[in-house]
């Protein structure tokens, strides 16, 4: 590395020469880019005394290596493996992503099987026969749709190469992120090649009786149709044709409320259209398929829909691409990758025994209750795990808007001390209703002319005090929460109310779950699908396990059961943040693409996530800590391995959020009567 920096010192000297050139013809770049097989490039090199001392050419041995390793076959042997493989792993998401491929592939392996049984009459035979032409198929779609999308980057990557593409109606941004895939097509890209896939391999086995030939055929035929269709997402005008049809689909009520007229004279051609070939053919079929093709140009002739534009930077950076593919065609970083996971899992795994071992010394003093503990003899804090407060004759909870002092330590313990349950949500309004609901199931009213109010001085956080039940909105994120979590358990322990059931209730997004779907949390989870709650304290990262109370769950469950409400037991993931740490596609800022956020949902399905929301990590690690009983409980408004936008009508996402409040108000009745 130290050599390469020397050299590229020594050819400024060059560069330096050329800017006074540059500046005089009057070019816009101050520096000219110079790519390996450049004839300019190759001169500079053959006539740098430096270059040829200190950076001879490399052996025989280690060129063939490196060409070895980062030859093409090398490069798409794993992924070829892996992609078979995950054709039965990730079956789900395939379907959900490659639609398309998905279902010509299955109609490969259905067609050369069904085809081999009836010639041959043998199913072992047919299903060994289809099973190797539906692999092959599958190898033939990665490999070629490898190289296309390789050979895009790499006109791409030539000077004037994203300019080109573009010029010639590509979807490729010039800045080397990655192109919109054409997902918005899907409907009309599965549907269209779909049925042409399935006419494509019917007429091929009613000419080719031949199993060989008709496999083969079939293969192929696929993996056209497959090519084909990421071409026509790909290049602009065919997908602004597809989502022009698709359009009329998806949009009839907005196609009938904006366009009527338009939407009426389609309607009229196509059925005086179909009906007249009818009563001269009577052939439906084919009636249809010709009443379909004309009322299709008849929609293309009347305009097509706008594209939203192609979001990319002015300046060609193609120094970048050039560099991006020599790191990852690159053997040795291919390599440095491995040892950088395996360090990371070696890590884990420390972090992991250091925090059962700060947890097993955190509850040393339970196992041994006879152990003379020196320090001050008032009174103990329960659920509290600071020395430093117990001298303090008065304690403002600020954020709540309440003080806590030894002349109002009684009216303290009157109002609190009877505290069973604090149920916490993010909306002060949800809150509320919850107050007002548990005051009606509790049987518990407010004199003739009063209103349930909120407890304490700040708007803040929203309390309420109902019964045995002490319900507050606790904002968005952790922060917030946590900021809530501290001061509300301090309140409780200067009440001496013990062993007060925290529970958490609000709305998530779903992980291969339905919408509407109540997940009631095992354990929150990070982004790397660790169970546990990192606090940064005095410059420091303390690990805290977070994990929800076992019991309290399997009540709640119960609760749900006999409530009738569906619901979802699983791991959490919490963010710091609703937008890049959610992977959404929606935010101000967005670097990563569709297939990326895509794989790491399906990362967080087969961890066992089923839900993503932002405080729930913090809750449990924090009354884990202070061996707190805690549950979190959320309905789902969407699926996220869907879609990011939460598509139900008002009327259904209010029925959604009253469920989780439906579970609670059923499992505190139950409490309370099993209590009493």
């Amino acid at each position: 590395m130290l050599r390469s920096q020397l050299f590229f010192f020594n050819v400024d000297a060059w560069c330096s020469t050329q800017l006074t050139e540059a500046s005089e013809s009057g070019s816009e770049n101050e520096y000219e880019i110079q790519f390996p097989g450049d004839d300019v490039t190759k001169e500079i090199l053959s006539s740098s005394d430096f270059y040829e001392k200190f950076m001879p050419s490399t052996d025989a041995l280690s060129e063939s290596i490196l060409r070895f390793c980062g030859s093409f076959l090398v490069r798409m042997g794993p992924l070829l493996v892996s992609s078979l493989i995950q054709r039965f792993t990730d079956a789900r998401f395939n379907w959900a992503t490659k639609t398309l491929q998905s279902f010509l592939e299955v109609v490969c392996w259905t067609s050369v099987t069904y085809a081999t049984y009836s010639l041959y009459g043998d199913a072992l035979l047919a299903f060994q026969v289809g099973t190797f032409v539906g692999a092959m198929m599958s190898v033939c779609d990665e490999i070629v749709l490898q190289f296309v999308r390789g050979l895009a980057r790499v006109i791409r990557n030539q000077p004037g190469g994203g300019d080109l593409l573009q010029r010639l109606g590509f979807d490729i941004p010039k800045n080397g992120k990655a192109p919109t895939d054409g997902q918005e097509l899907a409907l009309i890209k599965t549907l269209l090649f779909g049925y042409l896939g399935v006419v494509a391999v019917r007429s091929l086995w009613e000419n080719f009786h031949d199993v060989k030939f008709f496999a083969l055929l079939t293969a192929c035929t696929g993996v056209a149709f497959v090519v084909t269709a990421e071409f026509c997402c790909l290049w602009l005008p065919t997908r602004r044709v597809g989502l022009t049809l698709q359009s009329r689909f998806t949009k009839v009520a907005h196609n009938w409320r904006e366009h009527w007229l338009r939407s009426l004279v389609e309607v009229l051609c196509w059925t005086l259209s179909t009906s007249y070939f009818y009563y001269s053919s009577e052939d439906y079929w084919w009636s249809f398929q010709v009443g379909t093709l004309i009322v299709v140009g008849v929609s293309l002739s009347s305009g097509l829909d706008k594209l939203p534009d192609v979001e990319s930077t002015d300046e060609e950076k193609n120094e970048y691409g050039f560099w991006e593919e020599r790191a990852l065609d690159d053997p040795f970083m291919a390599l440095a990758s491995v040892l950088v996971k395996v360090q990371n899992v070696l890590e884990a795994c420390g972090r992991s025994l250091e925090a059962e071992a700060m947890d097993m010394y955190e509850n040393f003093a339970k196992m041994a209750p006879n152990m003379e503990i020196s320090g001050p003899t008032t009174a103990p804090l329960h659920h509290v795990a600071n020395s430093h407060i117990r001298d303090m004759n008065s304690d403002v909870l600020f954020h709540i808007g309440l003080t806590c002092s030894q002349e109002e330590k009684r009216q303290i313990v009157d109002l609190f001390g009877d505290v069973k349950f604090f149920v916490t949500g993010g909306s002060a309004e949800r809150m509320t209703h919850f107050a007002q609901s548990v005051a009606r199931e509790l049987g518990i009213s407010t004199p003739f002319g009063y209103a349930l109010t909120p407890i304490g001085s700040t708007s803040r956080y929203t309390m309420y005090k109902v019964g045995p039940v002490l319900v507050a909105n606790h904002g968005i994120g952790m922060p917030s929460i946590s900021i809530l979590l501290h001061e509300v358990t301090k309140l409780l322990d200067y009440a001496g109310a013990e062993n007060a059931i925290y529970i958490r209730m609000g709305t998530s997004g779903g992980i291969g779950v339905d919408p509407g779907t109540v997940v009631i949390t095992s354990e929150g989870v990070n982004n790397k699908m660790e169970s546990v709650d990192d606090v940064a304290v005095l410059g420091s990262t303390v690990r805290r396990p977070a994990i929800c109370s076992p019991e309290v769950r399997a009540e709640i469950v119960a609760s749900a059961q006999e409530a009738g409400i569906p619901y979802a037991v699983g791991k959490t993931l919490s963010c710091n943040d609703f937008y890049e740490g959610q992977g959404r596609l929606d935010g101000a800022i967005c670097e990563y693409t569709l297939e990326d956020k895509m794989a790491f949902l399906q990362t967080c399905a087969d961890a066992g996530v089923k839900n993503i929301e932002m405080e729930a990590r913090m809750m449990a690690g924090f009354c884990h800590k202070l061996n707190i009983p805690v549950a979190v409980v959320c309905v789902t408004l969407l699926n996220r391995l869907k879609g990011d936008q939460v598509l139900s009508s008002h009327e259904t996402l209010q029925g959604f959020e009253k469920r989780p409040a439906a579970v609670l108000l059923h499992y505190i009745k139950k409490k309370l009567s099993t209590s009493a």
